[in-house]
């Protein structure tokens, strides 16, 4: 018998019971509009919704970021050390880092604007950054970036990354139709989210796998198909269970109205992680698009975060109606958590969690960030996204 209860942001406890969705018809869907990119045959209502990497992917370099034509020095402040090499830089610009650690063996990995320019898809340098310590962080060896062998496809960042044991990583992110770097963009690309296994070797030194495929979104040519977004890995070395969630985006009316479905992957890492790439991923619909039809009130569902229990059951937290209660009638955002036991193919329970906060409607809304333009933040707006995490006989979720 499951003893697992769902400790919420700011202590307020929440069973584990199905509650009532808010509503709304003040709204009609969000229509396109100036906001409203394509690619191939892939169309994304709204781009502020992405990822930096996403974005990336879609809009290309943007501004007049400097090409780095002199080596830099490396940047000081406090005691901080610097993962990323200035003089291997071919551009300016990093953001979007990810960090895992295991003793004194540490990865980071970060969007690198460099792979904009690196003339070659199967380069070391490109769109995902990524470099290794094994002396607890004192030193890094840059890495430029995640290995690569199909010039179709290429890595564009919105890393994430967990450590399976003492010397071996996965690092995981978008791995998309090559769209820049003299890339062959063809039908034959897809829209993936793939991982490396980064193996230590000794000193800063590491070996990587090519990319193994975790979910696979279509071809860039079938306007069915959708982008996936998002990502986060989760591990539980217990049971050896790897979890991938994300959010995709498919725009094809009236089956897809571009507003986010909360999906899975998981899989069973082997004995030599190296060989993760002959597991099958199962994947999983965890909460399904809302107004697919693009004629009801749109609600936007993403920022899905993972996190694997010791007896390898999965949950999801998210976000519901971030962004769109901008615009749609409901001021509210919903944090919204799944359990997907172990081997099942859907989730068994979904709650609110944030239900009984203060200041919040009764049914679970909450005042989101999203309203608040935050000085310094690059993407304007704010995001509250829920994160879960183990504890010993709850489990908490906070924003």
């Amino acid at each position: 018998m499951r003893r697992l209860g769902l400790l919420v942001s700011l202590s307020v406890l929440g069973a584990m019971v199905a509650l009532p969705m808010a509503t709304s018809s003040a709204a009609p869907a969000h229509p396109l509009g100036k906001y409203t990119v394509k690619k191939g045959a892939i169309t994304i209502k709204d781009w502020r919704v992405l990822s930096s990497g996403g974005k990336a992917f879609f809009l290309g370099p943007q501004g007049t970021s400097p090409k780095v034509t002199s080596p830099l020095d490396h940047p000081s402040f406090g005691t901080n050390v610097d993962a990323n090499d200035p003089q291997k830089d071919l551009a300016a610009g990093q953001s979007e880092t990810a960090v895992a650690a295991s003793g004194n063996n540490v990865v980071a990995a970060w969007n690198d604007a460099s792979g904009f320019f690196s003339g070659s898809t199967t380069s070391r340098l490109n769109l995902s950054g990524v470099a290794f310590s094994g002396d607890g962080g004192t030193t890094w060896n840059d890495l430029l970036g995640l290995a690569n062998n199909n010039a179709k496809q290429g890595w564009f960042g919105d890393p994430t990354a967990v450590a399976i044991d003492s010397t071996h990583f996965l690092v995981g992110g978008l791995y998309l139709p090559a769209a820049f770097a003299g890339g062959q963009f063809s039908c034959h690309s897809h829209l993936q989210l793939a991982v490396d296994v980064l193996t230590a070797v000794g000193g800063n030194k590491v070996s990587m796998s090519h990319p193994i495929v975790a979910a696979d979104g279509g071809s860039i040519c079938d306007s069915t198909a959708a982008f996936l977004d998002k990502e986060w890995l989760s591990f539980d070395p217990a049971t050896r269970t790897l979890s991938l969630s994300y959010t995709a985006f498919a725009f094809n009316p009236p089956l897809h109205c571009g507003n986010g479905e909360i999906d899975l992957a998981r899989a069973t890492v082997p004995a030599d992680p190296k060989d993760l790439g002959k597991s099958s991923f199962q994947q999983i619909v965890v909460w399904p698009e809302e107004g697919a039809d693009c004629s009801s009130t749109p609600v936007e569902n993403e920022g899905a975060y993972s996190t694997v229990a010791p007896n390898g059951d999965t949950y999801v937290a998210w976000e519901r109606n971030w962004f769109t209660n901008l615009f749609n009638g409901d001021p509210f955002a919903y944090m919204k958590t799944a359990l997907i036991p172990a081997g099942s193919p859907s989730p068994t329970t979904i709650v609110t969690a944030s239900l009984g906060q203060p200041n919040g409607n009764g049914i679970g809304g909450v005042k989101s960030t999203d309203f608040v333009v935050i000085a310094g933040y690059n993407r304007g707006i704010g995001n509250d996204f829920p994160r879960t995490t183990p504890a010993v006989t709850r489990w908490a979720t906070s924003s």
